[in-house]
């Protein structure tokens, strides 16, 4: 999650054309679960750009981003090196059908250029190709116990070989969490700043029913695994040194299901299992409902595993023991103004790791939004934990 008390953002889309510009004072990355990252960097600016073209059944595009990460000094601790970085990412995709399986190509290369002040190294540039193949095709079932059923198989292949990029700040650079959303990604990693060595296949099977009348999605199950053939060596920290990949293959096993019980209640669920290894899981389970003017959002979110763990080492950036609730109340008070409360109460230290509350006001050019938030976030220096009370206003100006 991103803590931004002055931000500024201007973004314009076009049909081919992508832009944002951003503008972030005391940016601190936290990685799942409010784990800090002690990289606090302000981008001052930050530049993101998205150009494609597409020709029979091929897409070019291109996405650019260019930015000035500026660090913000933290007592007891050294100067940490800080910036320009620029990153330039074309990619060609190339996608046809066969036996009614839609097969894609796609040929991406991550190239960087960064000048850094306060680091051994002033001057640093890495090229990391990438090629993702994927295979998905489908069925309708059509029986006395499956109305209007889709049967789908999906398998995506990644090659990224390892490229050391350990010589640049973590500007913007997570973990990315593993659940059967993130399965078939081509990154283990968010932000712009790495592209992670990967030689993995993936595989996933959905089944989902859909209504005849209004063609909304009734329900939805799926599971997929991923089976590596070699082990990571880019890591943001040093506990995934020497996990081998292969021998800890395949990975663990994901499951997906959500459910619109009715039209105001939905039930998403989302389970990993490491069936190969120390019987540790995760787990998220969220419910959505819909009274009057109110909607009304309860989540938890689980971690199991084992420190020693395959899973927990490469996968999750976090304490492998924690349980986490999440509430969320939005309601219409009138007909451009709504108010939402969210809280998160943090099982294993049974206290509430933040709460907020924000009200809206939505126009036809443009919105404002007030807000107040009191988080529990955690002290670089004393290695402990405080409370941060922050009021917030946000404006949004919106333009043909």
């Amino acid at each position: 999650m991103q803590y931004l008390p002055k931000y500024i953002n201007w973004q314009y889309n076009s049909t081919h054309l992508a832009s944002n510009f951003s503008w972030a004072q005391w940016q601190v990355l936290h990685s799942l679960l409010w784990q800090p990252v002690a990289n606090p960097y302000e981008a001052k600016p930050n530049w993101h750009g998205f150009k494609f073209y597409s020709f029979q059944n091929s897409q070019l595009s291109l996405h650019v981003d260019i930015g000035r990460f500026v660090v913000q000094p933290l007592a007891g601790h050294v100067d940490l090196p800080d910036g320009v970085r620029l990153v330039a990412r074309p990619d060609l995709a190339w996608h046809t059908v066969v036996n009614n399986g839609l097969i894609q190509v796609n040929m991406t290369a991550h190239m960087l250029t960064a000048h850094l002040n306060n680091s051994v190294k002033n001057n640093l540039s890495f090229f990391v190709p990438q090629l993702a193949v994927s295979w998905q095709a489908g069925a309708w079932l059509k029986n006395q116990y499956l109305q209007h059923a889709h049967l789908l198989f999906k398998t995506k292949y990644v090659w990224t070989p390892y490229r050391d990029q350990t010589g640049l700040p973590h500007f913007d650079i997570d973990w990315q969490p593993q659940f059967y959303q993130q399965l078939f990604s081509s990154n283990r990693f968010v932000g712009n700043d790495w592209l992670g060595d990967t030689n993995r296949i993936s595989t996933g099977v959905e089944l989902s029913s859909y209504d005849h009348q209004s063609a909304q999605q009734q329900w939805l199950v799926a599971l997929g695994q991923g089976w590596s053939f070699t082990k990571h060596e880019l890591c943001l920290d040093q506990r995934c040194i020497g996990d081998v990949w292969a021998k800890q293959s395949p990975s663990a096993l994901q499951f997906l299901g959500k459910y619109n019980v009715v039209d105001n209640l939905q039930l998403n669920a989302s389970i990993a299992w490491d069936w190969f290894g120390d019987s540790g899981v995760a787990g998220s389970v969220d419910t959505k409902v819909k009274l009057y003017n109110h909607e009304i959002n309860l989540g938890y979110l689980a971690l199991q595993f084992p420190q020693d763990s395959f899973f927990s080492n490469n996968m999750w950036h976090v304490d492998p023991h924690m349980r986490y609730i999440n509430l969320g109340v939005r309601s219409n008070l009138l007909m451009n103004i709504t108010s939402e409360l969210n809280a998160h109460w943090d099982q294993a230290r049974d206290q509430f790791a933040d709460v907020g509350a924000e009200l809206k006001w939505q126009g036809c050019c443009g919105a404002l939004q007030l807000g107040l938030v009191r988080r529990y976030n955690k002290s670089f220096v004393e290695n402990s934990f405080k409370f941060e009370n922050r009021v917030y206003v946000k404006i949004t100006l919106l333009s043909l």
